[in-house]
């Protein structure tokens, strides 16, 4: 399941709009995608870890099971979903709906949410 989650990610990096994309895996290792020279790998590998860590605090101490969460900045926003799993994908997007429409943000998401019933390229 990990190499498609890779195979995955690298697919959606391509997205115009997407400053970055990353998984954390539910064995906690990294699957990240830069796509712009403003989000560093160390700057998203801490970004993605306290992203699990927000997901995982939500659920242990306050008793919500959240599927996804959206932070608004300035220029971005941080999305992010968590799968049965516990796996755990982040996405920074521009803020600019022309660039990203929200029904796309949506969209991939909820492609993330169910990855696993998606037909492998492999197979296709």
């Amino acid at each position: 399941m990990k190499e498609r989650v890779q195979e995955w990610v690298r697919e959606q990096s391509r997205r115009k709009g997407l400053f970055a994309i990353g998984v954390v895996h539910a064995d906690n290792s990294f699957t990240s995608q830069s796509c712009s020279s403003i989000y560093p790998p160390i700057f998203l590998n801490n970004a993605w870890r306290s992203l699990k860590e927000t997901f995982d605090t939500l659920r242990q101490e306050h008793q919500i099971d959240s599927l996804s969460l959206r932070w608004v900045y300035e220029h971005t926003c941080l999305y992010g979903a968590q799968r049965g799993d516990g796996s755990v994908l982040g996405l920074y997007v521009s803020r600019d709906e022309q660039l990203v429409p929200r029904e796309e943000v949506e969209r991939i998401l909820n492609e993330f949410l169910f990855l696993e019933d998606l037909p492998s390229q492999a197979a296709a």
